[in-house]
């Protein structure tokens, strides 16, 4: 892929839409200006999940013990906030709003009864 984009940037062609998070500009991408890169995969196709998920762990322990620069305050993990919400939600419940409660609890759409 890195081969086929300094290509595109050659030729002062954009990146297709939603390559690389909102820009299409891949100098800006270069420039650091914006953008995130997430591969999705399934591991088990890989390697054995059990050992994936360890050396995953441990890859994300290394990650978090690395030393911050002056103006990061952390070092945040892809998914790491919404596990933790989802983890206390399942314990605790979540709120919600008591038309919404008694609606779902009646079968009935909102504004049909």
């Amino acid at each position: 892929m890195g081969t086929h984009l300094i290509y595109r940037e050659r030729i002062g062609q954009l990146l297709p839409k939603g390559a690389i998070d909102s820009t299409r500009d891949l100098s800006l991408v270069k420039a650091g200006a914006d953008g995130c890169w997430f591969v999705v995969f399934k591991p088990d196709l890989l390697a054995d999940l059990d050992e994936f998920k360890q050396r995953l762990g441990e890859l994300i322990s290394r990650i978090e013990a690395t030393q911050r620069q002056s103006a990061a305050i952390e070092i945040r993990i892809p998914g790491e906030r919404v596990f933790g919400s989802c983890e206390t939600e399942l314990r605790a419940g979540i709120e919600v709003d008591r038309l919404v409660y008694e609606t779902l609890a009646s079968g009935m759409s909102p504004g049909s009864g």
